[in-house]
């Protein structure tokens, strides 16, 4: 164990008062006149098992897929059943359909052909090829159509880096989809023809093929693109043109040459200046050593040397995610390890992007491409969602046992909508 991850370790004793914690806690539904009762908003969380027969896969997402009041988890070439409540119940495994003799991998849930159901972009991951999936509400018949492809990636197993983000103004929302080079595709107005148009937004010598990221970094009302380069250390950020034209202009950020290979990538504004700022999460495959970056931007976003801030060193840390989990108004960091002491913690940032670590749990349970957040009780706080990847069986759910604000319903989905940390109060 490193000095700075001993460290940061005692801190987090010290933060939580705790050696071994998951905590358990029942919670509490307000209506209208109730006070709040005083505790910890980050004081309860319960784990749940949502499945022990999941696959190695990097998709994810979530919809109202039944049609009841429940968000469901899609993942891979599987939805899990929401069992309602409070989520303890058994989340009933069900199959998406095959799609070209191939198993799908389920990465956005978007309104595609405007009918108000959701439907499902899934892409098969040994062949590199998008497929839209629709689901009938009435018979539960799912049909699928190719809408494109963009090549395999190095995994062979999908893409991690994907996102559904307004790029260009006017329309639907894009699919992004990374895979060294970085691909978007635009929703044509009848998409049932296929082939949607497809825009090659960066070239491969300035993405790698993880984690990517969005969010109008200089200010001009276009939504930009962040991506790393693990060879290099670089961060960058790529310029919109807004004009639905490729090779966008790339900025250099930083560059981190510590890091082995950078892995989660996340925008916010952590520090409330009115400026987003970037978090990069560092896979290192060992039990220590693995960093966590904030980098904060300056007055000029076309600087190449943002200041940047040590979060947390700890195992490899091939999960993050970004969201106010306290419901105070900032952007809180939640992380997840794939090696080391397998803890999740949510790092809540007191405003001016100074992070207390809280920990949620340090049972064992292993974490890669998640921390998802998301209200799936719709209670007004975000759970989290991980699947695991050294041991793929698992899909990892920790319930958000925080106390709910009166009068709200609130879905967090700005790992979707471009990193944004947005809220939504509706879900597909």
């Amino acid at each position: 164990m490193s000095d700075r991850t001993a460290g940061s370790r005692a801190a987090l004793r010290a933060a939580t008062g705790f050696s071994c914690l998951l905590l358990f806690a029942v919670p509490v539904r307000l209506t209208a006149g109730d006070a709040a009762p005083e505790r910890d908003p980050l004081a309860g969380w319960t784990y749940v098992q949502v499945s022990a027969s999941h696959v190695q896969v990097f998709g994810m997402t979530f919809a109202r897929v039944d049609g009841d009041a429940w968000p469901d988890i899609l993942s891979g070439p599987y939805w899990y059943r929401s069992p309602g409540g409070d989520l303890t119940g058994a989340w009933t495994q069900h199959p998406l359909p095959q799609v070209e003799g191939d198993d799908p991998d389920a990465l956005l849930a978007v309104d595609v052909d405007g009918d108000a159901n959701f439907d499902v972009i899934a892409m098969s991951g040994t062949a590199g090829r998008v497929y839209w999936l629709e689901r009938n509400a009435g018979t539960g018949v799912w049909t699928s159509l190719r809408i494109g492809d963009v090549g395999v990636s190095n995994h062979g197993i999908s893409s991690q880096g994907y996102r559904l983000v307004d790029l260009e103004a006017g329309g639907r929302p894009e699919i992004v989809i990374n895979v060294d080079p970085c691909y978007y595709f635009r929703i044509p107005a009848d998409p049932a023809a296929g082939n949607w148009p497809r825009v090659e937004a960066v070239a491969a010598a300035y993405t790698g093929d993880e984690e990517i990221a969005f969010g109008d970094i200089d200010r001009d009302g276009r939504i930009d693109l962040v991506t790393t380069n693990g060879d290099t250390g670089e961060v960058r950020w790529l310029k919109n043109p807004g004009n639905g034209s490729g090779n966008w202009a790339p900025h250099l950020v930083a560059t981190l040459p510590d890091i082995v290979f950078h892995d989660r990538l996340e925008v916010a504004d952590f520090n409330r200046d009115g400026r987003l700022d970037i978090v990069v999460s560092e896979e290192t495959g060992s039990a220590s050593g693995a960093e966590t970056w904030w980098l904060r931007q300056p007055a000029d976003p076309t600087s190449p040397n943002w200041p940047a801030t040590l979060v947390v060193s700890q195992g490899s840390t091939n999960s993050m995610r970004v969201a106010d989990v306290d419901r105070d108004g900032d952007a809180d960091i939640v992380t997840a390890e794939h090696y080391g002491s397998l803890e999740v913690i949510v790092w809540n940032n007191d405003g001016a992007g100074v992070f207390t670590p809280q920990l949620v749990d340090d049972a064992g349970h292993e974490s890669h491409f998640g921390v998802r957040p998301f209200d799936l009780d719709r209670d007004g706080d975000p759970d989290l969602v991980s699947p695991a990847w050294n041991a793929p069986q698992f899909l990892h759910l920790w319930r958000n046992d925080t106390v709910a604000s009166p009068g709200f319903l609130l879905f967090a989905d700005g790992f979707e909508t471009g990193g944004l940390f947005t809220w939504s109060s509706a879900v597909p």
